[in-house]
């Protein structure tokens, strides 16, 4: 996570001028990966049982969140001087950490129906893109007034859904189930290596 980090702010500071992450092209992942890396180290602190414990109250934790997410948008779209998601991503990506080490270790009740769209949020951030150009697509001559009566959330929802359903959800289960037989296959074989004298 160290090194990738330190790659990805070269990438930032070589492109101070880039406002959204895609900018970089095929060099995208390079910017991403101590963010993805840290969700990985998240989630398996979470199945070790082994969370780091940061100090503070949850809803200091989530004002907190709410409050860098409108700063950073007043930074993109306000400020004279545009500072964009590169930049403001990866300190978020810090916070968020801890933030949901703490979330995980609540002994608040879950909400479930909130859990439910948590579980589809990798399809929401796959599909909303999609709903939203083919709205501008084929909504484009309708009056303005008509196209704030139909609101995209229906069709995200909608969409999202049938995108988890049919590929998402479907694709975790075979990782897992591949995951187990490798695991097995690993097992066995190390069961049967000859000892050494």
């Amino acid at each position: 996570i160290k090194i990738s980090g330190i790659r990805s702010c070269a990438l930032v500071f070589a492109h101070l001028n880039y406002l959204r992450p895609w900018e970089f092209g095929p060099l995208t992942w390079l910017w991403g990966l101590p963010i993805w890396l840290s969700g990985c180290m998240l989630a398996e602190g979470f199945r070790k049982g082994e969370l780091v414990k940061p100090w503070g109250n949850i809803w200091l934790w989530r004002l907190s969140a709410w409050l860098y997410g409108a700063g950073a948008i007043l930074a993109i779209y306000h400020l004279p001087v545009k500072i964009g998601f590169p930049l403001s991503m990866p300190p978020f990506a810090i916070f968020t950490f801890f933030w949901l080490s703490m979330e995980l270790q609540s002994q608040s009740p879950a909400w479930r129906f909130l859990e439910r769209f948590g579980s589809a949020s990798y399809s929401l951030y796959l599909v909303h893109p999609l709903v939203l150009g083919a709205m501008d697509d084929y909504l484009t001559p309708l009056p303005a007034g008509v196209l704030k009566l139909v609101s995209p959330w229906p069709l995200i929802a909608m969409a999202t859904y049938i995108f988890y359903k049919v590929i998402e959800a479907p694709s975790h289960l075979l990782a897992r189930s591949l995951a187990n037989k490798a695991s097995d296959f690993v097992s066995g074989f190390k069961s049967h290596e000859t000892p050494r004298l």
